[in-house]
């Protein structure tokens, strides 16, 4: 050991007795992140940032793991809200679809001078005109092929 080191060695360790911390509670702290493969420097600026998150948010430094604790349950909640809302989003979804189709059906009806209220009259034309043995399927094309399938509504 040059000099440098043992001055250096003698201000570590007047550090240490200064800040009332012992020496196995200090070689505890190392045994413990030592295994985790931390680089020392990053394990530096992680007390940092703990250090750092305490005065920002003006939290005693022995209440941080509770403050974090606190906010690990209030991420928990928000990931529930938004799992709720994004199910709630998707059946609106299926609305929007069915309303959508609501709109095409009419959009195709007014096409055809019809509406929404003439679709049972429709129906129930070609049921009966299934029950006379005429192909409502035949019926259809004939006034498909012919053009538009027109309609007039009597009052």
């Amino acid at each position: 050991m040059n000099l440098s080191d043992l001055a250096s060695n003698f201000r570590l360790h007047n550090f240490i007795r200064a800040s009332a911390v012992t020496e196995d509670e200090l070689e505890s702290f190392i045994a413990r992140i030592h295994p985790n493969d931390l680089p020392h420097e990053k394990i530096v600026s992680c007390v940092n940032q703990l250090y750092d998150l305490s005065n920002e948010q003006s939290i005693p430094i022995q209440e941080v793991p509770n403050y974090i604790q606190q906010k690990l349950e209030e991420k928990q909640k928000i990931d529930q809200e938004v799992k709720e809302a994004s199910d709630i989003l998707k059946n609106k979804s299926v609305s929007i679809e069915a309303i959508n189709e609501h709109i095409k059906l009419r959009e195709k009806l007014n096409e055809h001078d019809l509406c929404t209220q003439d679709i049972d009259k429709l129906l129930n034309l070609l049921n009966n005109a299934r029950e006379c043995e005429f192909d409502s399927r035949i019926i259809c094309s004939i006034y498909s092929s012919k053009g538009q399938l027109t309609y007039k509504k009597y009052t």
